[in-house]
């Protein structure tokens, strides 16, 4: 039962990523997917290789893009603190009696508020680049605690492959080694085998539910660097075992 609801699941899950990718019948037929999962990383990522990403991220991006221009803009309108002094080159075309005649001069025009000398106008662009940096800190605080939560689910998702890789399954196999040396002495029966070789193989069906988190643990972390997050497709790993109730 287990295996029939497998095969469902992988053709469901194969169907879907066709749907995805827009493929017809022909394509879809040719489309191969891999036949084992990847072998488990010996380290996991580190934080800090990652988190140097972050600024690249669209987002955080465009938030320093639209600060650096407010700095800009400010420090080229704020001139004084009474007058606003504009300065730019000039070009005008005169007509006069069927000749026409072109003059090029530079301009610069002075403006003296008659109410607020300009501090209303000083005061949006500060109001406007205190904004703009708000903006841009908060891009940076929200993908750096999108990081973070993501990392840790990856972390987490990583020690539990590991610790089914390294030490629940190879624990399984000399057990079942051993019930099985047991059984050919007469010292158990039948069903203690079974229930050996029962557990062996749920932790290895665990050990599989656990890399198949590990991996949308580490596709949720690249959304994240990438600007785009999506929510990790993790399902749960049971850690119970029925081996305390065999006593046949």
């Amino acid at each position: 039962m287990a295996l029939a609801n497998a095969r469902q699941a992988r053709l469901a899950t194969r169907e879907q990523l066709i749907r995805v990718l827009g493929l017809e019948a022909e394509a879809a037929e040719r489309l191969m997917l891999p036949h084992e999962l990847p072998l488990l990383a010996e380290q996991p990522w580190s934080l800090a290789e990652i988190a140097p990403e972050i600024e690249q991220r669209f987002d955080v991006r465009m938030a320093r893009l639209d600060y650096e221009a407010s700095l800009k803009r400010l420090g080229i309108d704020k001139v004084s603190s009474y007058t606003d002094i504009e300065f730019g080159r000039r070009y005008d075309s005169i007509k006069d009696a069927g000749s026409s005649a072109h003059k090029k001069g530079y301009e610069l025009d002075i403006k003296l508020p008659i109410f607020d000398w300009g501090d209303i106008q000083r005061d949006a662009l500060q109001a406007n680049l205190l904004a703009k940096q708000q903006a841009y800190r908060h891009s940076v605080l929200t993908a750096a605690s999108q990081l973070r939560e993501s990392y840790n689910l990856y972390r987490t998702a990583f020690d539990i492959a590991q610790h089914y890789q390294k030490e629940i399954l190879p624990m399984r196999e000399i057990l079942l080694e051993e019930a099985t040396y047991n059984y050919n002495g007469m010292i158990i029966g039948v069903f203690e085998v079974l229930q050996v070789g029962r557990d062996l193989a749920m932790a290895q069906q665990s050990s599989i539910d656990a890399m198949h988190n590990l991996l949308s643990a580490e596709i949720a972390m690249d959304s994240v660097v990438m600007g785009r997050p999506i929510s990790a497709s993790t399902v749960p790993i049971s850690t119970t075992s029925n081996s305390a109730g065999a006593g046949h």
